[in-house]
């Protein structure tokens, strides 16, 4: 009896299988179908990278096959972005170097080296502004009335109001954008010890001095306090360790003006060494190895297509100061507030112009 039993079971289960056997022209059917998803699957696909690509990599479009671009649909009808597409608008930067003492917190101290980096990516150009740190410019705080200041006091309005680092990067994108319309997107603060580190990993940079910007002799200490050295930086060849570089350039015995050009000088090595070294090949290990040194809110996704389009710049700068004359005009004047305070007053023209070449 048992035996009848799983002899009929085996036989409903044949037959069964056999009942749903697919057919020869099914089976054409279904591959159709499967290979039909598959290539509109890919179809979207090439559609969604053609609109990301050029928002994670600036300057950069998703090169489409013509067998693809012909077809019907989306992909045909995407417009590569052009030199006025909202993907190729300029990235503008503000660098904010922080003179902080060891014993002040992150929201202390004022931004005493202040630069705009613009990059374009259509003409892959780099420029960069620097800002006199005793600029007098209108503040406009979080609450109140606007009052007048130098350009250097705008982080800690803020970082003292929100009580956070990007808190004050806030202020100071604001006021940049009131006072003279430069529009930022993303910020990076740093302090000395950071700037320090940061040369010392690239093993230190070679500058060559000119005589305009050599320091004399100088009784300089990295904290104000402890561990005083006696420096100097004649013109010429120089190779500069963190410390020595961050001493060359903070150096304004001379000038505050001249300071941004040994800033500037130390920038554009630091950077050429960076290339030199093929550290951008790989944006994001860089980052994690030296991201602690400074802060940014530029978004991690975005970091490949920058150090990307920074590469392609090939470390060429544009540098520029509103501490220039145009056209042996001055741009900046020196002033003494009411409250005694000596700041630089300045030639609306004279910006406008500097900012239009940057």
């Amino acid at each position: 009896g048992d035996r009848a039993v799983l002899a009929s079971r085996e036989i409903s289960t044949v037959t069964a299988r056999r009942s749903f056997s697919y057919s020869r022209g099914q089976r054409l059917r279904f591959v159709f179908a499967l290979f039909v998803l598959v290539a509109a699957s890919a179809y979207s696909a090439v559609f969604l990278l053609s609109r990301v690509t050029p928002a994670l990599f600036p300057g950069h479009t998703l090169p489409i096959p013509s067998v693809l671009a012909d077809l019907p649909g989306p992909v045909g009808i995407v417009s590569q972005p052009d030199a006025q597409s909202v993907f190729n608008r300029r990235i503008n930067l503000v660098v904010m170097g922080m003179d902080k003492r060891p014993y002040e917190s992150d929201l202390d101290g004022r931004t005493d080296s202040l630069m705009v980096v613009s990059i374009d990516p259509v003409t892959k150009q780099t420029s960069v502004l620097s800002i006199p740190r005793d600029l007098y410019v209108d503040i406009h705080p979080p609450q109140g009335q606007p009052y007048q200041d130098r350009i250097n006091a705008s982080f800690g309005v803020g970082a003292n109001y929100g009580k956070s680092v990007p808190a004050g990067a806030t202020q100071l994108e604001k006021d940049l954008k009131l006072d003279f319309g430069i529009q930022i997107d993303y910020w990076v603060w740093l302090d000395i010890p950071g700037v320090e580190k940061l040369v010392d990993a690239l093993g230190g940079i070679d500058v060559v001095i000119p005589p305009e910007l050599a320091v004399p002799s100088w009784y300089y200490t990295d904290d104000d306090v402890t561990n005083p050295h006696v420096v100097s930086f004649p013109s010429g060849p120089q190779h500069l360790n963190g410390y020595n570089a961050v001493a060359f350039g903070r150096y304004r015995n001379d000038s505050d003006l001249y300071r941004m050009k040994r800033q500037q000088l130390v920038l554009k090595t630091a950077l050429e060494k960076v290339f030199a070294n093929g550290l951008l090949n790989n944006p994001l290990d860089l980052w994690n190895a030296y991201g602690s040194l400074i802060k940014t809110d530029i978004p991690t996704g975005k970091m490949p297509g920058y150090a990307l389009l920074l590469e392609e710049t090939q470390g060429h700068l544009n540098l520029f100061s509103l501490g220039d004359p145009v056209n042996d005009v001055p741009t900046v004047t020196g002033f003494t507030t009411a409250d005694g305070a000596s700041v630089l007053t300045w030639n609306p023209e004279n910006v406008q112009y500097w900012l239009s070449q940057v």
